[in-house]
């Protein structure tokens, strides 16, 4: 199943081998100024650090923050990313399929737990007052591979592969979850960055972010680049 293209192209010749992606968009956090939100709160921040990397602070505990990227991209597209934790215990991970973050919306998170070796797929509501979440997935490493440690302890590479109505989820290149998403309206959604505290205080460091995608748009969604901070409801 794919999308229709964004724009009109003519191949020729044989191309069995040829990959068709284009790939749009990759930041390696070394200029400070590529579009993506830096806001320091109380207790919790976002920024980029001196042009290397892209750090999340959360606080408190059972809360985390998203941080979409400058620019929104089709329903067809590859998002991946390099992270690890620098402070405090928690996850960390990708937002992905997501609209405005507004009350009543909906997006995913696919994260994972390096302390514990698990890793997380789940959809996620807002409400007014917090969001809603149901996990649609957990696996653990020896669940994923019992020979081997998928799920690093210390970096990790997440990456989600949309082709409109379903998704597949990576980390460190092997495939971890495959399963449908519910599609968001207009032509284009927005992905990012995520981090939830369990300790007190939890910080992530993240780099190397990439989209791969046929095409891109900083109009279709307003305020493509945002931030979200946001509690855990109870069910």
């Amino acid at each position: 199943m794919f999308d229709p293209a964004f724009y009109s192209f003519k191949v020729t010749g044989d191309r069995r081998d040829a990959d068709f992606r284009v790939a749009g968009w990759t930041d390696d956090f070394s200029n400070v100024n590529s579009g993506w939100k830096r806001e320091s709160g109380q207790n919790d921040y976002v920024s980029v650090l001196g042009g290397k990397e892209y750090e999340i602070k959360v606080s408190p505990s059972s809360s985390w923050i998203n941080v979409t990227a400058p620019l929104a991209v089709p329903k067809s597209y590859t998002v991946e990313a390099t992270m690890y934790t620098q402070a405090g215990s928690g996850w960390h991970g990708l937002i992905f399929n997501a609209g405005n973050l507004a009350a009543g919306e909906f997006y995913y998170i696919f994260r994972v737990n390096p302390d514990k070796g698990e890793a997380e797929f789940i959809k996620a509501v807002k409400t007014l007052t917090g969001t809603e979440t149901t996990t649609l997935g957990i696996k653990t490493n020896g669940e994923i591979n019992q020979y081997n440690s998928t799920i690093s302890s210390q970096v990790n590479r997440l990456k989600v592969v949309q082709n409109v109505y379903f998704a597949k989820m990576f980390v460190n290149g092997v495939e971890v979850f495959y399963d449908a998403v519910d599609m968001q309206a207009g032509n284009h959604v927005k992905v990012g960055l995520y981090a939830y505290a369990e300790s007190p205080s939890y910080t992530a460091r993240f780099d190397d972010f990439q989209l791969t995608a046929m095409g891109f748009s900083s109009k279709q969604i307003s305020s493509a680049a945002g931030i979200e901070k946001s509690v855990e409801l109870p069910r």
